[in-house]
């Protein structure tokens, strides 16, 4: 099962059983694990006073805090709160969540603890809040210091508001400084990538060049050896019957895509050469005519297919001739791919026929030539796939063939565009103007950026004339707009940029060795800075990080954190405010633990290999004082995982599960939005080793970032890297329930206050869809009378949880309970929640966008967290003897009437 402090990976049964031991007792050898059968055996076995309880925390930004902060004080009044064995936060509901962890921490008495929480505290020198300006020092109500620093940082991130204040300008100067480093990385890549079409038509448009009758020799032999192995590759992934034999995105990429594209380019550089244009002497052939490409293509097929047969075909077929059960055998389909060869032999053959004519120019052979031959590509398959229809193999073909032709397609539109763009560049910026094309860019893109790291990307918008356009593709559409005009307006410079690096090498008389040395310098420059601006420091989230733990760690500190130090008397940060997450626990606590944090977050695979998986695109990923891992890359020790010296910290751990803003964000990841996202720097996520390799998994970040750089632009993140990408848990799962039904949890309390105007429960609908799907436990509600907001002229009743059972397998009669809170408006509210609703419209939904709360409205939001928790749970009444635990008997009878 492996130790918590040692150095080794662990799967999720072994850390369960870790967990049982936390909470239950020194049942389990950490040699010996059980099975996971034995371990929900067990668990469903406690007594009835020590079954498994849990309190969620949904995300939802500082709204959800706050709600959630209103709920603890009125679980805390109840005398349940300390009951609960685990804390489930996620985002929003982890920042609260981490200041109860802290304060906890810091008081060591529970019992206190709650006293102080709910109100019904004493006042003990030292723990008090100083009498505020203006109020009596011996008032009747003096709030702890706990929370009354809490109430300061409700805008967290500037504290002190005016645009003249300290905090706004640091914010502003951060994101900025933020962003032009890692700009210092993305400029000199993109201005690489813009020089290969521009590299490219020059090298076309050289005189001397299309002289050179040996270079033209060598670009023929290496195109048709680059031919012959995509050939190969293609036959090998539909004939290849082991699995170790069998072509895989990955493989057709690299041993059939860029062969293609490579090839295509030499073929481009070959039409316009001597040899093809003019022959003469040297020349192996004169003028290729489409009847020689056509035996060519034809020999170039055969020759792949004959290879890939003998190596990983059926041999014992190879004498069959054709029946009615096999009408082709593999000879006919040998033949029948070679005549596929000769078609786009000869397609291939009449475009060098065509660029033969002067009135084709070297920038319209750049932009066509390669699409070109990709084209032919698709259409010989076509042909193929025509003439063995019947073959009882067909439908394999033609779903493999179906896929390549797809990524021919593809490379055949992104070429002819990017290049088009970066060679007409000129001519549009003669016709948009630069100012105007980096105005309008620049707007689309900064806006894509900015509703894209929102929730509303699933909303729709509806009018005329359009009559439904969901918000996805608005943005999709505006991040189309600003790369477009990213590419304009960046190869517009680019001859700048060239006569800076000729005049630096007075090379003004080669523009091929300019171009070629300045691509150099920016592929140098790119991996220089890289290796310079860490890839998470110099992300938007250590701007975020360090605000969370100054508003809610360091509140957590009470009259510590006023007494201390090391506070910085001029940024007004306190080192001592963060805490490590292995320390949330008490060791003495040992086989009771209570309150034991489960932090959640989501591991982004937008490029994942599961295809069931392909909304998702992200895996749950949970930190605790004992393990952080999940299922799929295992288990590694919270003291040594992100940093060999104290693990975690948990500061960085709340930060990561409330990266809502994050170009790769599970199921509502989109590439291209997520690409604006990355480049204008609204990157919130973090990239942690992977669990289940020991090398990366202590480190705090990547040593050299470019990879993660590219993987985060382009949504290649995945599971099976070194370093994986994690952000917030609500991208997978926005409620922490998921993890507690995994654990099997008989009773638990979910706090939702995600961003839910029109009570479509998508969060629970979404939780409840995957528990079943991964966990195979059913969550069933009798009924939801949960309503969207009422108008204080339309009252309605205050209806704000809903009752379920959750329906264990193999728990027989013991199945477990759910409560579920949410924040809701009926007219009802106390006075003071009235007010501000009355004003607010969207209170208690207000958009989880608006991070800047003032102290009513914190406030209103905490109040009605409390007053939720009174009017669900009611008066103490007497013991229900079928209340799920112990504590909850009191309440049972009132719960119960929302069922």
């Amino acid at each position: 099962m492996g130790n918590p402090d040692s150095g080794d990976a662990i799967g999720m049964t072994a850390v369960l059983a870790e967990e049982f031991n936390q909470l239950h007792g020194e049942t389990y050898d950490p040699k010996k694990p059980p099975s996971l059968q034995e371990l929900l055996k067990a668990i469903h076995d406690l007594p009835p006073e020590n079954r498994r309880t849990a309190l969620c925390l949904s995300g939802g930004g500082i709204r959800s805090a706050s709600f959630a902060l209103g709920v603890l004080q009125g679980l805390a009044e109840k005398q349940i709160l300390d009951k609960f064995h685990f804390l489930s936060t996620v985002s929003g509901g982890g920042y609260i969540g981490a200041w109860l962890s802290v304060w906890r921490k810091c008081v060591g008495n529970d019992s206190k603890l709650m006293e102080m929480i709910s109100g019904r505290r004493e006042k003990e020198a030292g723990r008090l809040s100083p009498p505020k300006e203006g109020y009596n020092a011996d008032q009747a109500f003096m709030e702890p210091v706990e929370l009354s620093i809490l109430r300061e940082h409700s805008n967290f991130l500037t504290p002190k508001l005016g645009a003249m204040s300290a905090d706004t300008w640091t914010l502003i100067a951060l994101y900025i400084r933020n962003l032009l480093l890692n700009w210092a990385v993305y400029l000199p890549l993109v201005a690489a990538a813009l020089l290969v079409p521009v590299l490219m038509r020059e090298v076309l448009d050289s005189t001397a060049l299309r002289e050179r009758v040996d270079l033209h020799h060598w670009a023929l032999a290496t195109a048709v050896a680059l031919f012959t192995l995509a050939v190969f590759t293609s036959v090998r992934g539909r004939l290849a019957q082991e699995s170790k034999h069998r072509v895989d995105q990955r493989a057709f990429l690299w041993l059939e895509l860029l062969p293609i594209y490579v090839a295509s380019v030499l073929v481009c550089f070959y039409s316009v050469g001597r040899c093809n244009i003019c022959g003469g002497s040297g020349c192996w052939v004169e003028k290729i005519t489409p009847i020689m490409t056509t035996v060519a293509g034809a020999l170039i097929y055969l020759l792949g297919w004959l290879e890939a047969f003998r190596r990983y075909g059926d041999r014992s077929t190879r004498r069959n001739v054709p029946t009615l059960s096999d009408p082709f055998p593999p000879a006919l389909l040998c033949i029948s791919w070679g005549i596929a060869g000769a078609i786009a032999g000869a397609l291939v053959g009449w475009g060098l026929v065509i660029a033969r004519g002067h009135a084709v120019d070297p920038t319209l052979i750049v932009i066509l030539g390669v699409g070109w031959i990709a084209v032919s590509i698709f259409l010989a398959n076509a042909v193929y796939l025509a003439l063995t229809s019947i073959s009882k193999v067909g439908d394999v073909e033609r779903e493999w063939l179906a896929r390549s032709s797809g990524w021919f397609t593809a490379m055949t539109v992104v070429w002819a565009g990017f290049s088009a763009l970066v060679l007409y560049a000129p001519s549009f910026i003669n016709i948009f103007d630069v100012y105007w094309s980096i105005l309008i860019g620049g707007t689309a893109g900064a806006l894509a950026a900015r509703i894209g790291s929102s929730a509303k990307t699933l909303f729709s918008f509806r009018g005329k004339p359009i009559e439904s356009l969901s918000m996805t593709a608005i943005l999709s559409l505006a991040s189309a707009l600003f790369l477009i005009a990213l590419v304009i307006v960046l190869s517009s410079l680019l001859p700048s940029l060239l006569a800076a690096v000729a005049a630096l090498f007075d090379w003004n008389v080669h523009p091929i060795r300019t171009i070629l040395a300045t691509i150099i310098l920016c592929v140098g420059m790119v991996g220089l800075i890289a290796y310079f601006v860490n890839v998470n420091r110099f992300s938007a989230h250590s701007l975020y990080r360090n605000r969370l733990i100054r508003a809610f760690l360091g509140a957590a500190r009470g009259p510590a954190a006023i007494r201390s130090q090391t506070s910085d008397p001029f940024t007004g940060f306190d080192r001592m405010d963060n805490k490590w997450v292995r320390d949330m626990i008490f060791p003495e606590e040992k086989g009771r633990s209570r309150l034991f944090p489960v932090i959640n977050m989501a591991l982004n695979t937008v490029a994942g290999a599961n295809k069931a998986w392909q909304e998702r695109k992200a895996e749950s990923f949970t930190v605790t004082p004992l393990r952080s891992g999940n299922e799929s890359v295992k288990f590694w020790p919270t003291g040594n995982y992100g940093s060999r010296e104290n693990g975690l910290s948990l500061g960085t751990a709340i930060a990561i599960s409330g990266a809502a803003a994050s170009p790769n964000q599970g199921y509502h990841s989109s590439p291209i939005v997520g690409l604006a996202m990355t480049l204008f720097n609204v990157r919130l996520g973090w990239w942690l080793g992977n669990p289940s390799r020991p090398t990366s998994a202590p480190q705090e970040s990547p040593p050299f970032g470019m990879v993660q750089f590219i993987s985060e632009l382009f949504g290649l993140t995945n599971n099976k890297s070194d370093y994986v990408y994690l952000s917030d848990g609500g991208h997978f799962e926005n409620l922490g329930l998921y993890e507690m039904v995994r654990r099997r949890c008989h009773f638990i309390i979910v706090s939702d206050a995600g961003c839910d105007p029109d009570c479509a429960f998508a969060d629970l609908g979404n939780a409840v869809r995957k528990i079943w799907i991964d966990l195979g436990v059913r969550i069933d509600f009798a009924r939801i009378n949960l309503e969207k907001r009422k108008e204080p002229d339309k009252k309605g009743q205050a209806v704000y949880c809903a009752v379920g059972t959750i329906k264990y397998p193999g728990a027989g009669e013991r199945q477990g309970h759910i409560v579920y809170l949410k924040p809701g408006f009926f007219g009802t509210e106390p006075a003071d929640i009235l007010a501000y609703a009355s004003v607010n419209k969207a209170f208690p939904h207000e958009t989880t966008a608006d991070q800047f709360f003032s102290e009513s409205q914190m406030e209103s939001y905490r109040a009605l967290g409390a007053h939720v928790i009174e009017t669900v749970f009611g008066p103490r009444g007497s013991d229900d003897p079928n209340a799920p635990i112990p504590p909850l008997a009191p309440y049972w009878a009132k719960i119960r009437t929302y069922a």
